[in-house]
């Protein structure tokens, strides 16, 4: 498990205070119990010489939207919909499926527990 935490919007609202009162960087690293690296690169992140901390939440918040991959039967509507026709018409159980679309295409194509984690999402 990581023990990494993001930093928070209130951080970044105590980072802009902190930085604008020309504090150092080891100064607010303490105050906030960060590591200096975390806070020199936070405030670095930043285009300009004065730190915004809503612009770099926005930044946040458009990196963090775009930073994981697509599910597959989410994006794959040809894939879902053969997915969807084996449960359906055949009362196949995701690994019946998972090993079908193996063996037809000669490599897994989607797994069984994305087919299980697709169900419990109420998205098949």
């Amino acid at each position: 498990m990581s023990h990494y935490h993001q930093i928070t919007s209130f951080e970044r609202a105590r980072i802009e205070i902190l930085y604008k009162q020309h504090r150092s960087i080891r100064y607010i690293s303490r105050i906030l119990h960060r590591s200096p690296s975390t806070i020199y690169r936070e405030v670095s992140r930043c285009p300009f010489e004065n730190y915004c901390a809503e612009t770099a939440q926005q930044n946040h918040n458009m990196l963090r939207t775009h930073s994981h991959r697509n599910r597959i039967l989410d994006s794959n509507d040809q894939l879902r919909g053969m997915v969807v026709k084996q449960i359906l018409e055949h009362h196949w159980s995701p690994e019946q499926i998972s090993e079908k679309l193996r063996e037809e295409y000669g490599y897994c194509v989607v797994s069984y527990g994305t087919i299980y984690r697709s169900i419990y999402r109420n998205n098949l």
